[in-house]
């Protein structure tokens, strides 16, 4: 089987808001048939001016689509954003998935953080949390929370979710991804 190329942003912008809501509305029968997976990492005592992220990856060889929500969540303001088709510079460290049906089955997917990466098309940068400055320093004033629409990886390609500390002191920031997996066969043409 073949399936199409979605490089043209606009054209997978477009495709990708139309399946958003298979994605965000999870079927009971993925979830049933072990297709749906979440994964999270915690940063803890990031510093100032340091960006941390997660890269969810379809390897080539893969049979199946991922449908991938992500969502961020910090303890100070933070620049967070999504980048696909990035260059992997040097391996972070693999982290597991959990199967939603919890018993089993592996994601055609793997996640990992700690990745460098460069190069890729932005999207959806967003500034979340708050920071003020006071007479003697930095101050985090409020946590801050984020998601974006969903995106549809096929196989050999990739997403980086990253967010970098803005807030003039250190704080946690947590990366979390679902996603839900879809046999090739069963999508014919998008």
């Amino acid at each position: 089987m073949t399936y199409p190329k979605t490089t043209d942003a606009d054209l997978k912008q477009n495709v990708q808001a139309a399946v958003e809501d298979r994605s965000r509305a999870r079927s009971s029968v993925d979830a049933l048939l072990g297709r749906e997976f979440s994964n999270g990492h915690l940063f803890t005592d990031v510093s100032d001016n340091t960006s941390v992220g997660v890269l969810l990856e379809v390897p080539a060889d893969a049979e199946c689509y991922a449908f991938v929500d992500s969502f961020f969540s910090v303890t100070g303001k933070s620049y967070v954003k999504k980048v696909d088709s990035v260059t992997r510079n040097s391996a972070g460290t693999v982290t597991g998935e959990q199967n939603r049906l919890i018993s089993d089955g592996d994601a055609c997917a793997t996640v990992e953080y700690g990745a460098d990466v460069s190069g890729g098309n932005e999207w959806t940068p967003k500034v979340i949390g708050s920071s003020s400055e006071q007479l003697f320093g930095t101050l985090a004033l409020a946590p801050g929370s984020a998601d974006g629409p969903a995106i549809i990886l096929q196989p050999g390609e990739n997403v980086y979710f990253e967010a970098e500390n803005i807030s003039g002191g250190t704080i946690d920031i947590s990366i979390d991804t679902d996603w839900t997996e879809i046999p090739l066969e069963e999508v014919p043409e998008l």
